[in-house]
């Protein structure tokens, strides 16, 4: 526990310095981390003999990041970032699909991995940028971060301190159903404090329905998003992702929350 809370430290101070960063250095930034979430999603299918297409998931993540930062770049192209998405990923299915049938190398196992992994990581990632270059995306953002590490963090001690009931033992051992609680609870709580804060420094009213949607799903799909990854390894066989941070497993172990939690809350901001 004390190596996990230190790590968490270190973590939170790096998430920080990145947040912090310019526009542009950010967008990089968020690039280079979804080319190594997407890098330990591929290497640990290497457990169950899957073959990557490490190539072919770099370009199409080079391709798709790049793409939204010039539509962000580019006032004028604004209006496209969802048509360049949707059309990226269309012709990433395209390109494995091709690469699989012209070669007798890659399985229907290997072409399902390769396209999961490109979607769960980079694709899903990528709305974290949508977010950011939204008007006062900057503060909008933090919505986000705070649902998933608040949930995280209070789940995980909640559990923890009070945890008896086991909520999915076949996935996830560790995790109770108090736990669960009482990180859907916090995030509220931090949620609606946040909302004060942000509405105090932006000037920008977000209608309650909204503040309520944002802390109910942040509380609970950053809790999927992290059962699921558990999921995905226990069917791989992996303890972790990766090894990158001692007590939490590498970047996807530590991010995995936040992948189906960031296009959600794009899509609220939105509507």
């Amino acid at each position: 526990m004390k190596q996990r809370t230190v790590t968490g430290i270190i973590a939170a101070i790096l998430l920080l310095v990145i947040y912090l960063l310019p526009d542009y250095i950010f967008s990089l930034t968020i690039y280079i981390i979804s080319l190594w979430m997407n890098g330990e999603f591929l290497n640990s299918g290497k457990n169950r003999g899957i073959q990557s297409l490490k190539k072919t998931t770099f370009i199409w993540t080079t391709i798709l990041y790049l793409g939204i930062s010039l539509t962000y770049l580019v006032p004028s192209l604004n209006q496209y970032n969802y048509v360049f998405m949707y059309c990226a990923a269309g012709l990433f299915i395209i390109n494995i699909m091709a690469s699989a049938m012209l070669s007798n190398k890659y399985t229907l196992n290997d072409m399902t991995f390769n396209l999961m992994g490109w979607f769960y990581t980079s694709f899903l990632l990528s709305f974290v940028l949508l977010i950011r270059f939204e008007k006062n995306g900057s503060w909008l953002l933090l919505f986000l971060i705070i649902g998933a590490f608040i949930t995280d963090i209070f789940a995980y001690y909640t559990g923890y301190l009070f945890g008896k009931h086991k909520i999915i033992p076949r996935i996830s051992p560790k995790k109770t159903i108090e736990g669960s609680i009482g990180g859907l609870v916090f995030c509220l709580i931090f949620t609606f404090g946040y909302s004060i804060l942000y509405k105090y420094i932006t000037s920008d009213m977000i209608p309650i329905y909204k503040i309520i949607l944002i802390g109910v799903l942040s509380g609970v799909l950053s809790q999927i998003g992290d059962w699921s990854a558990s999921y995905i390894k226990r069917q791989l066989g992996v303890k972790d992702f990766g090894t990158i941070m001692p007590g939490h497993g590498g970047m996807l172990d530590r991010l995995d929350s936040i992948l189906f939690l960031a296009p959600i809350i794009f899509l609220i901001i939105k509507i």
